[in-house]
């Protein structure tokens, strides 16, 4: 009975290699570890290529209708990165220049804050009289250090605009080759699965993507650069100084949910307290933003994305936590776009169908599909 005694060495053989629930957990918590690490490790590689993925979704409809236009898909492709390149680069010229005016007025507006805010500077210079007594009571041998406090400071400021913009380019080259054959390729990737059931999911799975997330990013996008230009003009009707930078800024921090607009109040703040005389007027400039920002969250944003990617609140904030403790002020940017990709992810796969529950809802499906697009295939 050789077939009988295969089956049974089989069998021991799978029950040896069969795992305790322990077991399991442990090997599981390893494997979240070992992906956290490599997330952490591999961050100067995964970061471009996430920007360059979420550009994707949100391009792509772009080139797919210039490609209808009769427009090569290869150059069609080259044209939103090209656009892109000559947008960021007049943003970062725009912000440059104010910024420039800023440190030209920088000694007035130092000597403008110490007048008003004499006293505090009087103790402050108390306290860190007593501290330097302190320490030299402590230490009576050591010299005093001859380092000029921010040295290094400029010099550490352009090795990170070299860093960005090396980071940027490689972004740029990789979205062109995902809006030139990204969607050839996934599609020749699901087609080559053996399973016709898996096909099917991974499919559902990647049109959902383009069309939630996709949508859903190219719509915030709108919305923060025209909520930016709104803001910016009503920064400069109230007289406060580079308008423009601070409208730039709330266009950019509000891809930050919860927390880019309050780093913007408090910056609109600071520059308040730094430019008026009546304390009036310096709460004025954050009040006007307070409220633009209440009308844009709750009125406009909602009615023009509907219930598109109705995220949990809980869920959202962990997220930006998260990916902004393991990639910085980027993580925090492409936070909700990932928590969105893996809603639906997990909306797709039946095990995790509760997982996907607890982190919102999306729009039930209308059961129709978009004609195939021509761009990548």
């Amino acid at each position: 009975m050789p077939d009988l005694r295969e089956t049974r060495l089989a069998g021991a053989a799978a029950a040896a290699l069969r795992l305790d629930r322990p077991e399991r957990t442990a090997l599981l918590g390893l494997l979240v570890l070992a992906v956290l690490f490599a997330l952490k490790a591999a961050s100067s590689l995964m970061i471009p290529t996430v920007l360059a993925l979420l550009l994707t979704l949100v391009f792509q409809p772009v080139v797919d209708w210039l490609v209808r236009v009769r427009i090569p898909a290869p150059l069609a492709a080259a044209l939103v990165p090209l656009v892109l390149l000559l947008a960021v680069g007049g943003v970062v010229w725009i912000v440059g220049q104010q910024v420039g005016d800023w440190a030209e007025r920088a000694p007035q507006v130092i000597e403008r804050v110490r007048t008003k805010l004499g006293w505090i500077r009087d103790s402050v210079q108390q306290v860190q009289e007593a501290a330097r007594q302190v320490e030299n009571a402590a230490s009576p041998g050591e010299p005093p250090s001859g380092a000029v406090p921010g040295a290094g400071l400029l010099s550490g400021m352009l090795d990170q605009a070299k860093l960005a913009g090396a980071d940027f380019l490689v972004i740029l080259l990789l979205l062109y080759f995902f809006l030139f054959a990204g969607r050839r390729t996934v599609d020749f990737a699901i087609a080559s699965l053996p399973n016709a059931e898996r096909r099917e999911r991974y499919d559902r799975i990647a049109h959902t993507i383009r069309e939630h997330v996709g949508r859903y990013l190219g719509t915030i996008a709108a919305i923060n650069a025209v909520m930016g230009v709104i803001i910016g003009g009503s920064m400069w009707l109230l007289g406060l100084p580079n308008a423009l930078l601070w409208g730039i800024l709330s266009a950019l921090m509000k891809f930050v949910p919860m927390i880019g607009g309050t780093v913007t109040s408090l910056v609109l703040t600071t520059v308040a307290v730094m430019t008026y005389d009546d304390w009036r007027w310096m709460l004025i400039p954050t009040l006007v933003f307070l409220v633009l920002n209440w009308v844009e969250g709750n009125i406009f944003t909602p009615m023009i994305l509907g219930r598109r990617l109705t995220l949990n609140p809980v869920a959202l904030i962990c997220s930006i936590v998260f990916w902004g403790w393991l990639w910085g002020v980027v993580g925090a940017i492409v936070a909700v776009p990932i928590l969105a990709t893996l809603k639906i992810i997990f909306d797709h796969h039946p095990p995790l169908t509760r997982v996907g529950a607890l982190l919102g809802s999306l729009p039930p499906e209308d059961g129709t599909r978009p004609a195939a697009d021509t761009a990548g295939s």
